[in-house]
């Protein structure tokens, strides 16, 4: 038995005092009469305890012992009946786990002793006698009366223990025994009518109908247990299902799955602060996990880019929401989640997406959605910028509250989300939570359509087909490519790099470039020059992982990444990158990489340059392929100051 709180043990020092003075009343009326009777009554209760029915829903069981309690009504008196009782919990104990401990031994005799007690006060109640008097009506009342008394104080125990509603309690796991009542007061009428013809002995013809009341509802609840184990099962099996889903979008996104998991934390104790109810919070914990859902529908290279989006970029990851409801909808939940799902992107003053809903319009599981996976998302590692301090992840949302989030909802994050944090750490990871992307699979052969021919040669893609907006850029690319063809033959190619980001320096203003060249399915500098070059030089970057290896592994540009999601870059320098892929042909030779101190300082103007001077990069290291970088001195004749330009 758990350890007692101070109101259950007051609790049952109430039930148990109540118990004795009803005890102590009644014990100074014992008489003799019947005493065959009361023996065989007492010895039946005894052996019948055998016979119990366990509770669904609680840890106890309920014993068919009481249909003697009430044929004793007929002949005996309230002493008689009480001891009755007391040998029906004492077979219990014996034939049960002998493991009660004292105070609930107490407690089970004094539920009994009150519910043997109403059971006595009822049949002899001269208001039920005035209006009938006859044995059915009065066993009925008195099995009525034992099992209210008997019931509503095992419910007020486990209410106090469990901090739940009494009446709940009581209509989840003890409302359908009142049948079983009904039928033991049958079972006590029939007997009276066969001891008018057979005499007392004929209590012996009521152990049979006890034995067929017992086994018939045993077979009636091992049905609803199979039942409720086929409900638990296919439950169970639905939420793996979900799971199963979560890990789908933890494939497309290497951050989402924790991240996943964490909102559901978050949003299941913020669900129970606004007392949603079994439905809603059931909709709720499997919205957390499948929001994301419709970004398998969003290109791969949007999902982890490691930089802002471009508006076009943007408008195709906005169907994300649509999508996931729309998947989600073929599910058919029985409960809401479909409607969380689509409006987790909606904003509080009605300026979100995808149906601009505003205030109390958006459901309740999506307002808190909402603001929990801004938080936590503020708070985790991504793709494009490091995590932030949980202090201050929780300060940006609360300048939200009432334009993005709803105030209620992030004034109770506000004032639990440290307690939240330490649940979502605590947190274990389900098991197989864990995909096998990165492993390498040696069998196969080569796929039915055969392998893809690789070039033999690697060939420099013309920067004349790309158009550039500003004039003046492509007057410098035009030096750029004389410098190229006029040195490139006498010098080598760090120095003829050296050149080119000098002069390319002037055209797109940087603090640092580097040039990375692919090594066993990763990058390495070659060429590195300007601010934190040291650093730079050091790293060893993977594909799909930071600003430069999620261009090298997609093969488009980026603008304004940020530079310390880098593996490997300490510093914090840097704040702003730029980097084009340097393509040769169908081939990748490379990623031309530049830096700048100030956040967000690229323009649109500046990729399309950088593009068009890609192809001059992949001609300078086409002669030689050296493995380690070269931090570059800059030469003499071309150090001219950078000059800025207006953003």
């Amino acid at each position: 038995m758990k350890q007692l709180s101070v109101w259950a043990r007051a609790y049952i020092l109430v039930i148990v005092l109540a118990a004795a003075c009803f005890a102590a009343r009644a014990m100074p009326m014992w008489r003799r009469d019947h005493a065959v009777v009361f023996l065989t009554l007492a010895a039946c209760a005894f052996f019948s305890s055998r016979m119990r029915i366990s509770l669904p829903g609680v840890s106890g069981s309920m014993s068919v012992n009481f249909v003697f309690m009430l044929v004793g009504l007929l002949d005996l008196d309230l002493p008689q009946l009480l001891v009755i009782g007391l040998a029906g919990t004492v077979g219990q104990f014996v034939f049960g786990t002998r493991s009660w401990p004292p105070i609930q031994f107490a407690f089970n005799i004094s539920t009994v002793t009150l519910g043997v007690s109403a059971a006595h006060a009822s049949f002899h109640s001269a208001i039920i006698r005035h209006w009938n008097d006859s044995a059915p009506i009065l066993l009925m009342a008195s099995a009525f009366a034992m099992f209210a008394v008997n019931t509503g104080t095992v419910s007020g125990i486990i209410a106090v223990t469990e901090r739940q509603r009494p009446w709940k309690v009581w209509r989840d796991n003890f409302q359908w025994t009142g049948l079983h009542h009904l039928v033991g007061a049958a079972v006590a009428a029939s007997y009276n009518y066969e001891n008018r013809y057979f005499g007392w002995e004929a209590v012996v013809l009521t152990i049979p109908v006890v034995y067929l009341l017992y086994r018939f509802y045993t077979l009636h609840l091992e049905r609803l247990q199979s039942a409720k184990r086929h409900t638990q099962e296919l439950g169970d099996l639905h939420w793996r299902a979900i799971e199963s889903l979560a890990l789908a979008i933890d494939a497309k996104d290497e951050t989402t799955h924790n991240h996943l998991l964490r909102v559901k934390v978050y949003a299941t104790e913020l669900g129970r602060e606004f007392k949603m109810d079994e439905n809603e919070m059931q909709a709720l914990q499997a919205a957390a996990l499948l929001h994301d859902i419709g970004k398998l529908a969003v290109p791969e290279y949007i999902v982890s880019k490691p930089g802002k989006l471009t508006r076009e970029e943007f408008e195709k990851m906005k169907i994300h929401p649509v999508v996931g409801a729309e998947i989600l909808a073929r599910v058919r939940f029985p409960y809401p989640v479909v409607p969380i799902v689509k409006a987790h992107h909606e904003k509080w003053n009605g300026s979100g997406y995808p149906d601009g809903l505003e205030g109390e319009r958006i459901p309740l599981g999506a307002r808190i959605l909402a603001a929990v996976d801004c938080l936590d998302a503020l708070a985790s590692d991504r793709q494009y910028r490091r995590a932030m301090p949980l202090d201050a992840a929780m300060a940006v949302v609360a300048s939200e509250s009432g334009v993005s989030f709803d105030p209620r909802v992030v004034e109770v994050l506000q004032r639990r989300y440290v307690e939240l944090e330490r649940m979502a750490t605590s947190m274990p990871q389900p098991e197989g939570a864990q995909l096998s992307k990165n492993i390498s699979i040696k069998r196969g052969g080569a796929p039915g359509a055969g392998y893809a021919d690789s070039p033999d040669a690697i060939q420099a893609k013309d920067p004349v087909d790309v158009i550039l907006s500003v004039e003046a850029a492509v007057r410098e690319l035009r030096g750029l490519m004389s410098i190229t063809e006029q040195f490139h033959p006498m010098i080598g190619s760090d120095e003829v790099a050296a050149m080119l980001a000098a002069r390319l320096k002037r055209i797109v203003p940087f603090d640092a470039i580097a040039v990375f060249g692919i090594y066993n399915r990763g990058l390495t500098p070659k060429f590195v020059s300007g601010e934190d070059a040291s650093a730079l030089a050091r790293l060893e970057i993977p594909f799909d992982q930071g600003v430069s290896g999620w261009v090298a592994h997609n093969r488009k540009p980026i603008a304004n990444g940020n530079p310390s999601v880098e593996p490997g870059y300490q510093s914090g320098r840097l704040c702003s990158a730029l980097s084009v892929p340097l393509e040769a042909g169908d081939r990748l030779a490379g990623v031309l990489t530049l830096y700048r101190t100030a956040t967000n300082s690229f323009r649109a103007e500046d990729l399309q340059t950088v593009l068009a001077a890609s192809a001059i990069f992949v001609k300078a290291f086409q002669p030689t392929q050296k493995q380690m970088p070269v931090v570059a001195r800059k030469p003499e004749f071309l150090a001219q100051p950078a000059f800025a330009l207006h953003q």
